[in-house]
């Protein structure tokens, strides 16, 4: 077997066809060209890293690596996610798991990149963590607002009337009581060269609002069956801004939802939202990373998710 760290640039059209087909094969997925270009292309760099494996010619196995700016304390430092990994069955082990990601890892360091960040699924975070490839910094939370509570549970439709009512409570009461202050979270997106591009990727469908003192990103999706509008960003973070888009999102979309849903971590709570018992979470999203370079950042402020603005618009679940 062969590894290898390509750039997207650098990726023969073969190759990419092989990526999105192991890809489209082992997600179960029916991602297209367009989508794989939009996802690896539409970032700062205009490229992102693939580390593969190679077994007569055939990739039986990827990992990509998104590149981002990121501000740590003040200075613009270049972070990657680490997204889509996959090998086949008959290729899966833990030598081979460890030599893809490290691969691209020494690959990433010497071009410059300080920081890889990825948010596993319960099989990569097992691995992750054992083998100490990528240490845990935290998990994120998930809040909900359930506009229709039939939407969620058909049983209970008959008390949709009463949970849009209490939505409405629940936000207006919300935006009462909550700060206005506006909190930067010691590392954050460099929003200026992220959000032209993040919301290119994916199928490119996002609605971007601008409001006075507020932006906000959101997607309308069908997730596991429930018409659900998840609030991604607000790039000015304050209680009463994250109030203002939820109340916006249920007065213009109304009737194209029934769960209002922002997953992230926030240094507050009163969001307009419900934050969900860790038991009853639909689906734990960890938040893993490693340095690359120990002098460039300290390791005490990027190994506490309490010091990270972190959130749906930093990796590719939607």
């Amino acid at each position: 077997m062969e590894f290898l760290v390509k750039k997207t640039s650098e990726l023969t059209k073969a190759e990419q066809k092989d990526i999105l087909a192991l890809f489209n094969d082992i997600f179960h997925e029916h991602r297209t060209e367009e989508e794989f270009l939009n996802q690896y292309q539409k970032n700062v760099l205009g490229f992102s890293y693939h580390s593969i494996i190679l077994d007569n010619g055939s990739i039986v196995g990827a990992n990509a690596f998104v590149p981002g700016y990121y501000i740590v304390k003040g200075e613009r430092q270049l972070f990657t996610v680490s997204i889509d990994t996959m090998i086949r069955k008959s290729h899966r082990g833990i030598e081979n798991f460890y030599d893809l990601i490290n691969n691209g890892f020494k690959r990433m360091k010497a071009d410059g990149v300080v920081f890889v960040m990825g948010f596993p699924n319960n099989t990569s975070y097992q691995i992750f963590t054992a083998i100490n490839l990528m240490p845990d910094i935290g998990r994120l939370d998930t809040f909900s607002l359930p506009l229709r509570i039939g939407g969620i549970k058909k049983k209970l439709r008959f008390l949709n009337a009463c949970s849009n009512l209490f939505c409405h409570i629940w936000l207006y009461v919300s935006t009462i009581f909550a700060s206005d202050e506006i909190y930067s979270s010691p590392i954050h997106r460099d929003s200026e060269t992220f959000n032209p591009t993040r919301y290119k990727r994916m199928d490119g469908v996002y609605r971007q609002i601008n409001l006075p003192g507020l932006e906000f990103f959101y997607k309308l999706k069908t997730i596991e069956g429930i018409r659900t509008a998840t609030l991604i960003d607000v790039t000015q973070k304050s209680e009463k801004n994250f109030c203002r888009a939820a109340r916006y999102i249920v007065k213009q979309e109304k009737m194209n939802f029934d769960s209002l849903l922002f997953v992230g971590h926030l240094p507050f709570r009163k969001i307009g939202m419900i934050k969900v018992p860790k038991k009853l979470e639909p689906k734990t999203i960890y938040f893993n990373g490693i340095s690359l370079d120990n002098d460039a950042l300290d390791l005490r402020t990027v190994c506490d998710i309490n010091n990270w603005d972190v959130n749906l618009s930093d990796f590719d679940l939607i």
